[in-house]
């Protein structure tokens, strides 16, 4: 991939998520976006966050107890991914961030530089 394709994909992370935590104790605050590029549905299904479907660049955000892990399940142009939103890795943060890109899940608890290729299409 190109340099500049990198850094596109660098701004777009740290743009991605403009909101306040407000989880209460005891919990934390899962965000989710996609930004793939097409005009067709991501579909997920979220262990506490339910069934949705998002369009580019939509967020999903809601909150899971601390001392629970938040399992995932994805849809996507005829791919699936099932992961982990939260789990044991995310201890001790009050917010865990994911972006969905065409490669896979991108995961940080910082929502700034820290991004990580968790799960990907297909895996």
């Amino acid at each position: 991939m190109t340099t500049i394709y990198y850094i596109v994909l660098l701004l777009a992370f740290a743009s991605t998520f403009n909101y306040t935590v407000n989880a209460g104790p005891g919990q934390v605050k899962i965000g989710l976006q996609t930004i793939v590029p097409t005009t067709g549905l991501v579909h997920f299904s979220c262990d506490s966050g339910g069934r949705f479907d998002l369009q580019r660049n939509q967020v999903h955000e809601w909150t899971v107890p601390s001392d629970k892990v938040e399992h995932c399940f994805s849809v996507w142009n005829h791919t699936s991914c099932y992961f982990n939103v939260y789990d044991d890795s995310d201890k001790g943060h009050f917010a865990v961030h994911w972006v969905v890109e065409t490669i896979g899940f991108y995961h940080s608890q910082d929502n700034l530089l820290n991004w990580q290729l968790r799960a990907q299409w297909g895996g």
